[in-house]
């Protein structure tokens, strides 16, 4: 029996020379994409960003299957790490991470709604599922339960990033196959299932530990686990800490802590700003730094968990 390659396109679905070469031109605009996104400025919330590369993602989900939509984004995050000289870092298996559960949200998702036509649910699906996947991701990188209060966020950001991606991928479809696709063709089922996600991504920072309570005492600052600084917030000051690879200054300052600048590329844990309350976390994956507020002066750490 011959035996079949993944990497022949007839495993993945596609059949002739036109296919393959068609998912050739959406890695390669994937990859544009990328590169013009991580030119733009930043979106002013941590950790957002537009996801415009996703939209040749939804484009081979929706012509070709969860194959070659699997094997696009595979290729996309290893050839833009080599591009980029990020191969292997964070932000590489985050990336990776989050594209993975993207392409397998859709496809249950598509699987759930018996159609392919509602581009903008399926985008949403997507959008959420990416930005959940970086976190469990990044949760395990830093053993740590501080990100669980970028989650709501970053599920909120999801849905009008995920509306912008479908509309980018409509008029793609119909160029790339002559057919039309619906917009948006919402049921009741698929806009309920969507608020559930959004609610509980709501809910899941404030049921832990220090979600309550009066201002902060204590400030404890981590990195890759170990604790290398702790400060009283009550006493204003400014203190260089030393990342994985990056330099940080984190500012006290009127009961509040921040990090007022720092040498990781995206920003994103600058522009958390000031936190005061126990519980709250600044984290930068970057540099595996986690800055945690504890309710007494001289407490131990009491973290939260997702």
């Amino acid at each position: 029996m011959k035996e079949l390659s993944l990497t022949k396109p007839a495993a993945l679905g596609l059949r002739g020379a036109q296919p393959v070469a068609r998912l050739g031109v959406l890695l390669a605009l994937a990859l544009i994409l990328q590169a013009v996104e991580g030119m733009l400025p930043p979106l002013g919330l941590p950790g957002v960003k537009l996801g415009l590369a996703n939209t040749a993602a939804l484009l081979a989900l929706e012509l070709w299957g969860w194959r070659p939509a699997f094997v696009l984004v595979v290729c996309r995050q290893v050839l833009g790490g080599i591009l980029t000289g990020k191969l292997l870092s964070i932000g590489f298996y985050l990336g990776l991470t989050g594209g993975l559960a993207s392409i397998l949200v859709m496809y249950a998702w598509q699987a759930f709604r018996q159609d392919k036509g509602d581009l903008v649910t399926t985008s949403m699906a997507g959008a959420v599922a990416h930005n959940w996947g970086q976190l469990l991701a990044a949760r395990f990188l830093l053993s740590h339960g501080a990100l669980a209060w970028y989650l709501p966020m970053l599920t909120l950001a999801a849905v009008p990033c995920g509306a912008l991606v479908a509309g980018l991928s409509r008029p793609l479809i119909k160029l790339f196959e002559g057919r039309s696709v619906s917009f948006c063709r919402p049921d009741w089922k698929a806009v309920s299932l969507l608020a559930c996600c959004l609610v509980l991504s709501v809910a899941v920072p404030f049921t832990g530990p220090g979600a309550k309570g009066a201002a902060a005492g204590m400030a404890e600052v981590k990195v890759g686990g170990e604790r290398i600084l702790k400060v009283s917030l009550e006493e204003d000051g400014v203190y260089p800490v030393q990342g994985r690879g990056h330099t940080y200054t984190v500012e006290v300052r009127e009961g509040k802590i921040r990090i007022q600048a720092a040498g990781c590329p995206d920003q994103a844990c600058v522009r958390t700003g000031f936190i005061s309350r126990p519980g709250q976390s600044i984290v930068c994956v970057p540099g595996q730094l986690v800055i945690t507020l504890t309710g007494q002066a001289g407490g131990e750490m009491d973290g939260m968990l997702p």
